[in-house]
């Protein structure tokens, strides 16, 4: 997929920031202080490309996210960021989101009983 900015791409994105950021358990991973209690949730990159059937047309994006703590922490966020976005409700201006999945992508162990989990969120939407 190529990068396209524009309205949907920003509100989406800003949407999903802000729903995850608002949970009380997801909340911390955003904070970039050293004294914050968990390592930070990043948001890696972003991408979208055109989409069309028969009779809509939209746009669908994916976004990348990366997870890194201890191993029982990333398990427990990559659950809740899923629960977090099942069936979110986002104001996308012009388009409405079709769907939204979050799936794993790869995990890896370190020797410290640490885990870096990428994570990506796909989703679809239509213009009204």
């Amino acid at each position: 997929m190529r990068a396209l900015p524009g309205d949907v791409h920003q509100k989406l994105l800003r949407s999903v920031r802000a729903a995850l950021a608002a949970d009380s358990m997801l909340g911390p991973w955003f904070e970039q202080t050293e004294s914050a209690a968990r390592p930070p949730l990043v948001i890696e990159d972003f991408e979208s490309a055109p989409w069309a059937s028969m009779t809509f047309s939209g746009m669908r994006h994916s976004l990348s996210v990366k997870l890194s703590g201890p191993q029982m922490e990333v398990e427990s966020a990559y659950d809740r960021l899923q629960a977090v976005l099942t069936d979110p409700q986002f104001d996308l201006g012009s388009h409405f989101l079709a769907e939204l999945e979050v799936r794993h992508v790869e995990a890896a162990l370190d020797l410290d009983g640490g885990m870096t989990m990428a994570v990506t969120i796909e989703a679809l939407t239509i213009e009204e």
